[in-house]
């Protein structure tokens, strides 16, 4: 069976992290992946070495707009020339461009819904108006990565059917005694102040200013704590800027992009995600497999991922909601280890990597004209 992924680009986010727990199955299963990134790579990213390791062919093309008359042209002759059994296609150009070409070169197309979040705003209203359309006319079958996902699109995508196979995880790093005291002695300088984790890119969307502040102002109780915001973007200097106005930069540390982030999350004692809007957050899923507690908004799928004592729910945009979480979290250690082994068993019996392979190749074969599905493909 051939593969084709198509995405926006291979930079940094959740939609890569899928590509590349799902090149890593298949190449443990003899499928055969190519992921093509509609925009250049770009140096600091690691997907491109990791899918290469795991088997898959990775190409860039560079369109960076999706009204280019260059586009079509260069998708089709990249799909005709692969032979695909079925092309996936991930975001929001990915999901037009891949659908048209699909359809033009006979191609079954699976587009990929990631994000709860719709962007209306000016021109971006336009491309959202396009998207839909292309969803529900050009994508044979549509996968939502979670329950609240799935719910934030069904209503541009009418009659239209939604597959909703949520995200998966691997098991979570495991750090002997010794590797996790040094790891945060490295991080920290000491291995004995409670460390807080937040991973994402540094964009608005992911509120690290309210975190920012938050974290400052449980500080004051709580000395002994430590911040990890782990990613990179277009606002790190603002939240560098606001840490050293807020006198906590002694107190914490911008990692920047690291490509160990498993390692960080075990050597970690609670992750934090104040994001605005999620779908199925892939960070969030790392960290329940580590054993974390998780304090994070009520966005997307964490009210779901969080129930049932697996962790703590905040609303968006709320410092002093986040500021009494994290407090809490501070005061009761016995409560924090509780909801970080329930959060891993839970991770661990819900989003396992092989099932969750199995049902994205169970909507290949109904993507599939109703004669071939797998066998056709030759996994049957």
């Amino acid at each position: 069976m051939r593969v084709a992924h198509l995405i926006d680009s291979l930079h940094w986010g959740g939609a890569e992290k899928w590509i590349a727990s799902f090149t890593e199955v298949a190449g443990l299963r003899g499928l055969d992946v190519t992921v093509i990134s509609l925009q250049a790579f770009i140096a600091s990213s690691p997907y491109r070495t990791q899918l290469e390791a795991f088997g898959a062919k990775v190409e860039a093309l560079s369109i960076t707009r999706l009204y280019n008359p260059a586009a079509m042209p260069a998708l089709t002759r990249v799909f005709r020339s692969g032979g695909f059994d079925v092309i996936q296609t991930h975001l929001s150009h990915a999901n037009v461009l891949g659908t048209l070409a699909g359809r033009l070169v006979g191609v079954p197309v699976v587009a990929t819904l990631h994000s709860t979040h719709l962007d209306t705003r000016g021109h971006y209203r336009m491309r959202s108006a396009i998207e839909q359309v292309a969803l529900r006319y050009g994508a044979h079958q549509i996968i939502a990565v979670g329950n609240g996902v799935a719910e934030a699109h069904r209503a541009r995508l009418g009659s239209k059917e939604i597959n909703i196979v949520p995200n998966a995880v691997k098991p979570g790093s495991a750090l002997s005694d010794s590797e996790r005291r040094s790891l945060r002695a490295e991080l920290a300088g000491t291995p004995n102040r409670t460390i807080l984790i937040a991973v994402g890119r540094m964009v608005l969307l992911k509120g690290y200013a309210e975190l920012l502040a938050a974290f400052a102002q449980a500080r004051r109780d709580h000395p002994e704590v430590f911040l990890l915001i782990v990613g990179d973007g277009s606002l790190r200097g603002d939240l560098e800027a606001q840490a050293s106005a807020l006198g906590i930069t002694n107190d914490m540390r911008f990692l920047g992009l690291r490509t160990d982030v498993p390692r960080l999350l075990a050597a970690s004692d609670i992750f934090v995600n104040n994001s605005y809007w999620e779908g199925l957050s892939m960070s969030m899923l790392e960290a329940m497999a580590a054993g974390l507690p998780i304090i994070a908004t009520n966005v997307g799928e964490a009210p779901f991922l969080l129930a049932d004592g697996r962790g703590f729910l905040i609303p968006p945009r709320n410092v002093n909601a986040l500021t009494t979480e994290l407090r809490n979290a501070l005061n009761e250690s016995s409560i924090r280890k509780e909801a970080g082994n329930t959060a891993r068993a839970f991770a661990e019996s819900h989003y396992a990597l092989e099932p969750w392979f199995d049902k994205v190749l169970d909507v290949y074969s109904k993507a599939q004209p109703a004669q071939s599905g797998l066998k056709r493909m030759g996994i049957a």
